[in-house]
């Protein structure tokens, strides 16, 4: 296999190389097939694919264009060859190229390495025996953060009171603390992902050091006693004050008290005042006790995390198996299991494509799971077509800012290891920025070594400057950078109480109100420029669009934002909730006390206006769904409504749109839902605000840098993890423990240092990218250095991105309200009128706005058979009222039923039955399935229910919870069939379709209920008629009510007749 590797810095044509790789290896004579294109967007993805077709379309067109392609590739191609001379492409072989990548289009495998997965774990779940792979979802969507709060919950609720006691206490190390469920959720949230993998010897690694048994008050009363010697009062009061917390336990505080770190150091004083030896070797006694102690209740902590992981894992994936679905982080390690029972050799034989070349891009930010499954599709040195098979990487480790989410640049390094003979290029002609902010860029990361901040990181350091290469301008063009220090004075206390670097919600702080002015300032000198203000958090990103949008500027944000950070949006949840809870007086003064309220006729703040504004909106749900009352109410709303708030109205309304898929949800979940949606601002202006990470790929002719104040790091981790290697598995799992709890452990202070290493790496990866967005203008803001009572600036604290490129520049610390200018921008017209201060949201009339549910889509309309029933009101009124116990039994039931294939071959046994109750509603405890077992058992005796599981008399094939997907009448319908079974007859195939219904009804309102649900039936039927090619004539249809055990014919043609028991 021949493989090469790119190493691209910022700028030099990553996705350029892919593609020109690409094309060469079709004019090589491989398939489209036969090639495999990765990277971690969909934006480039697209890209790639757009890239390929256009410049075989140009040079099918154009012999300049012609000849440019055969450029390219020749060296490609020749290496591909190895060595023997190519004969260009003309004009007639792009034609056929082009002619035939657009014919195998749906067979071209340039994707998402996401999407890859899911094709590959379809494929592979599919030849295991499953009838479908699980649908994906984001590890951020509102259907995952409500799995993991579920299973969270089943996991506690799983637990013995004295264990969950236990683990509550270890888990906050003995303290008390409000809110516990959340206080886990987020450990959850933090450590699952990467820790999910890790052997439980991993957790109980740290080493803690036994202590000498000693009575506390004996101790405290000889430390006591010895503390009357010292005629200094502030030895006295330290030596006391020690013996306090020694007999109060406080191990911690012992631990920080500076008497004790002196001793610890090997300073054996206070205050220059030299203590005794005897009362150095008491502190020496109480700093062992100390660390013994310390380090067990955090080693406590850290096994309670563990047991915490253990317990909500299989709950967790219970819930999205039982689902149907499976987030992305997930889609790697079950992928992973897949393919250890299957030979290397005989994968391809399993998969829908055949894998001969495999191309990378992006690949610093490929995770360590998902090397893992794409090593499996390097072809291996059996290959029979070895020597035609090929590898490409491409990558930037400089660039690797996708750490936090598990991203490994260390497999980039250490490709070496994996794969053999790699041919390494490297890239470093810029076709982005101007050669000044090249230079700039160059000095600062030339310059890390002379950073303070740095100095305690020789390792982060040299591989910095082994990995960092100078780049050139490819267009020469004008270029300028700035580095601008805010005066001394936005350090003053603010109404806010925040510090530059601290969390904040809607205050600005003086630093901030400072950089909004300069952000000004920058905009108006560039008014024909694009903008790209570029911050270190969405949360900053968000607040300072909209500060933005105040001062009068266009400005857009992108990223994931929210839909509720629109006075609109929440105006129309506070009617849902309203409706839901006619009581919530919050949610009815907020309807009141807005334009809704004259619409709605909610005139007067009465009980009984608000019973029936409620009521109305209810009745609006049940009669005509959540798509077109969310509609209306946009509708009414509109008036109000300016271009940024017209824009997630529309999407609120494509929410309750696809919302409408879900019969039987509460509106509570429907607001949950939009709470936690993201959204991206799909009308970008000339002003884009963004974090960094949303501006990987991009370019801006002005790039704004105001967010550099945020210490690092930013947040305080659970737990440290270890690797032997980078790329290695997990050897230890360390709790981040105080500094003073450290200083007692060698393993804690290596764990420490290794941790603050990658996290300043990976901050470092992050200001390289900020630093490359700009073609012609970097502007970069930092706050001073604070005082100290000398009047020098202090050198200390928690680093800053700022502070590091202050040190990079040598400039001093006591520098204020100081530019640094770099460079003179050729503004081509920088005398014309700058951006108009006033406000350029234009109020949107009510005309221009429409709000419509079912918009057309690129797509089929993706449908299921259960949405034929929907607009009857039966099928919804159950929104507001849901019984969750009537639920659960409906699907413990239904699991239940489908584990009879013949009923004459025997039931399941009650031990079956009680495990196929805890796989499918692990929250629910074993008494109350068990509860249950008596109905069922009395529903199988009944004629109508044995009759339709028993054994036809003539040849059959039995189909259960059978999935099937097809187009009907321009829509894509998906649903999955209870059970069907189709017979041999003489006129031919006969289907014969069953869909079990629960509902706890009586046999009197049968008729009425089957009436509404013959709809999904006919759908059902349709279906099975599409798919099987059975004509419908010879499909019957049933629907079973198990509880009043009578089974309804339904006639699948079109009829007036009503359906017949």
């Amino acid at each position: 296999m021949l493989a090469r590797a790119i190493r691209a810095s910022a700028g030099t044509g990553k996705t350029y190389a892919l593609a020109v790789h690409y094309l060469a290896l079709l004019a090589d004579g491989s398939r489209p097939s036969q090639i495999i294109a990765t990277t971690f967007t969909r934006k480039a993805a697209g890209e790639i694919l757009t890239r390929i077709l256009a410049r075989l379309a140009e040079a099918a067109a154009s012999d300049g264009a012609l000849q440019r392609l055969n450029d390219d590739c020749a060296p490609i191609r020749t290496w591909l060859t190895g060595g023997r001379p190519v004969h260009p492409l003309s004009i007639e072989d792009c034609i056929g190229l082009l002619r035939s990548l657009c014919n195998e289009l749906d067979r071209v495998e340039i994707s998402t390495i996401d999407a890859l997965f899911m094709k590959m774990l379809r494929s592979l779940a599919m030849d295991a025996g499953a009838t479908g792979g699980p649908t994906p979802i984001d590890d951020e969507s509102s259907e995952a953060r409500r799995y993991r709060e579920s299973a969270v919950y089943d996991a506690l609720a799983g637990l013995p009171t004295g264990r969950l006691d236990d683990l509550v206490w270890r888990l906050n190390r003995g303290q008390p603390k409000r809110n516990i469920a959340d206080t886990i959720y987020n450990s959850i949230e933090a450590l699952y992902v990467d820790v999910r993998s890790a052997p439980d010897e991993a957790w109980c690694a740290l080493s803690i050091p036994e202590a000498e048994p000693v009575d506390l008050f004996t101790l405290s009363k000889e430390l006591i006693a010895d503390a009357q010697a010292y005629s200094d009062q502030r030895v006295r009061d330290a030596l006391k004050c020690l013996a306090e917390l020694i007999t109060a336990r406080h191990w911690t505080d012992v631990l920080a008290a500076t008497i004790v770190r002196n001793v610890q150091r090997g300073l054996d004083s206070y205050s220059r005042v030299a203590l005794e030896e005897t009362t150095a070797t008491f502190i020496r006694q109480i700093i062992g006790l100390a660390a013994s102690e310390s380090l067990t209740v955090v080693q406590r902590q850290t096994e309670a995390l563990r047991d915490v992981i253990h317990a909500f894992a299989p709950a967790y994936l219970g819930r999205i198996a039982a689902a149907e679905q499976i987030p992305f982080s997930e889609v790697p390690l079950r992928l992973a299991n897949l393919l250890e029972s299957i030979p290397r050799s005989s994968l391809a034989y399993h998969l829908p494509f055949h894998p001969q070349h495999l191309l990378l891009d992006e690949f610093q930010d490929t995770n360590r799971e998902q090397w893992e499954a794409l090593r499996s599709l390097l072809p291996s040195d059996t290959h029979p077509e070895r020597q035609r098979s090929s590898a490409f990487f491409v990558g930037d480790t400089k660039q690797a800012i996708y750490g936090w989410r598990g991203g490994c640049a260390a497999i980039f390094d250490s490709l070496n290891e994996d794969v053999a003979d790699i041919h390494w290029e490297q890239l470093d002609q810029s076709y982005r920025s101007s050669q000044t902010i090249l230079d700039f860029v160059d000095r600062v990361f030339r310059g890390l070594k002379r950073s303070h901040t740095l100095a305690a990181y020789p390792e982060l350091l040299e591989r910095w400057q082994k990995a960092y290469t100078r780049s050139v301008a490819a267009i020469p063009r004008s270029g300028l950078a700035e580095l601008i220090i805010a005066p001394r004075s936005v350090l003053l206390p603010s109404t806010s109480d925040a510090e530059p670097g601290e969390d904040h919600d809607s205050a600005f702080t003086p630093y901030e109100s400072w950089g909004v002015t300069k952000i000004l300032e920058i905009i108006r000198d560039h008014p024909r420029s694009s903008v790209g203000i570029l911050t270190r958090t969405n949360k900053y990103a968000r607040r300072l669009a909209i500060r933005l949008m105040v001062e009068g500027i266009d400005a857009s944000l992108e990223g994931p934002g929210t839909l509720v950070d629109d006075p609109a949006v929440e105006l129309v949840l506070s009617a849902i909730t309203f409706a839901d809870h006619p009581g919530s007086d919050a949610a009815a003064f907020h309807v009141f006390h807005s334009p809704l309220s004259a619409q709605l006729g909610f005139t007067e703040f009465t009980d009984d206006q608000r019973n029936r504004t409620a009521l109305a909106l209810r009745e609006s749900v049940i009669a005509r769904g959540w798509g077109h009352t969310i509609s209306w109410l946009c509708r009414l709303l509109a008036p109000w409504s300016d271009a940024r708030s017209a824009r997630r109205l529309s999407s609120l309304v494509e929410a309750a749109d696809e919302y409408d898929r879900s019969p039987g949800r509460r509106p509570v979940e429907f607001v949950d839902m939009i709470r936690t949606r993201t959204l991206r601002d799909s009308v970008p202006s000339p002003v884009r605000v963004m974090s960094i990470h949303q501006a990987k790929g991009l370019e801006f002719d002005v790039v704004i840098l105001p967010e550099l104040q945020r210490t690092i790091p930013a947040k305080t981790p659970p737990v440290m993890i270890v690797r032997q290697t980078e790329t290695g598995p997990i050897t230890a799992i360390y709790p981040y423990a105080a500094e003073s709890i450290r200083a007692c452990s060698p393993e804690l202070v290596s764990a420490h240092q290794r941790y603050h290493q990658r996290i300043l790496g990976d901050e470092l990866n992050l200001l390289y990218v900020a630093m490359t967005r700009p073609r012609n203008a970097l502007y970069m803001l930092i706050p001073p250095k604070k005082l100290k009572p000398d009047g020098t600036a202090s050198a200390t604290g928690k680093p800053t991105l700022g502070d590091i490129v202050r040190g990079a520049l040598d400039i001093p610390n006591e520098a204020e309200d100081y530019d640094h200018r770099v460079g003179d921008l050729d503004l081509g017209g920088a005398g014309d009128s700058a951006i108009d201060s006033g406000p350029i949201i234009e109020q949107v009339a009510p005309e221009r706005v429409v709000f419509a549910c079912r918009s057309p889509r690129r797509r089929w309309p993706d449908l299921s058979p259960s949405s034929a029933a929907r607009e009857h009101t039966d099928a919804i009124r159950s929104l507001f009222g849901m019984n969750r116990d009537a639920r659960d039994r409906g699907t413990l039931l239904h699991g239940w039923l489908q584990q009879i294939e013949w009923i004459e071959d025997g039931v399941p046994g009650t031990d079956q039955l009680l495990d196929i109750a805890r796989i499918t509603l692990p929250h629910r405890k074993p008494e109350w399935a068990e509860g249950f077992l008596e109905d069922y058992h009395r529903m199988l005796r009944s004629p109508a229910v044995t009759a339709t599981l028993s054994r036809p008399g003539i040849e059959a094939v039995l189909f259960r919870e059978h999935a099937i997907t097809a187009r009907i009448r321009g829509s894509l319908v998906r649903g999955r069939v209870d059970r069907m079974v189709v017979t041999r007859e003489p006129t031919g195939s006969v289907a014969t379709i069953t869909d079990f219904k629960t509902d706890m009804i009586g046999a009197d309102a049968v008729a009425t209920r089957a009436e509404l649900l013959a709809p999904q039936i006919r759908s059902y039927a349709e279906c099975v008629s599409e798919v099987f090619r059975i004509p419908m004539e010879r499909i019957r249809a049933q629907l079973l009510f198990v509880q009043p055990e009578i089974a309804v014919t339904i006639e699948v043609r079109p009829s007036s007749a009503r359906p017949t028991p």
